[in-house]
């Protein structure tokens, strides 16, 4: 039998490890270093639909968690490509 015991508190090697995994994994998910412009990527993605057979995709980029949030809970109505296409988001 397998004796578990209860972990009360972490040793301050444990934090400051803790700590240094969930500034890494935050660093990622905020800043990967690559700035996403839709220009850069909308080609690729339209062709990878195409080879699939699948039409264009609504393509949507989130410059932040809460912009997300938004994002996955839009109205539909939103989702509509005549909408999409006739709203220049791509400015020069």
């Amino acid at each position: 039998m397998i004796n578990i015991k209860k972990l009360n508190r972490l040793s301050k090697t444990q934090v400051e490890i803790l700590d240094k995994v969930k500034q890494r994994w935050i660093d990622l998910v905020l800043t990967s270093g690559k700035n996403l412009c839709l220009d850069d990527i909308k080609g690729d993605i339209y062709k990878i639909y195409k080879k699939i057979k699948l039409k264009k995709p609504n393509i949507l980029i989130a410059d932040s968690w809460l912009s997300q949030q938004y994002m996955i809970f839009v109205p539909p109505i939103y989702m509509v490509p005549d909408i999409l296409e006739n709203t220049k988001r791509e400015k020069d």
